[in-house]
């Protein structure tokens, strides 16, 4: 079996209701991992209006999103 170790990416579009429509696109690699500074486990990325964040899926800890 010949496994392909392209990065998958993820598009999140978020359109706002105004006349001024927001569009944002996310291309993310899939294949890097993330751990909180404060336990160590593991960082899920999320998205909301203000923008994007990790949040720890142990600790709960919200840290930013640095580009």
């Amino acid at each position: 079996m010949n496994e392909s170790h392209a990065p998958l990416k993820s598009n999140a579009r978020l359109i706002s209701k105004d006349r001024a429509s927001t569009l944002l696109t996310i291309d993310q690699s899939m294949t890097n991992q993330h751990s909180c500074p404060c336990c160590s486990y593991t960082l899920l990325r999320h998205i909301r209006l203000s923008g994007l964040y990790w949040r720890c899926s142990h600790c709960y800890q919200e840290m930013p999103a640095w580009s």
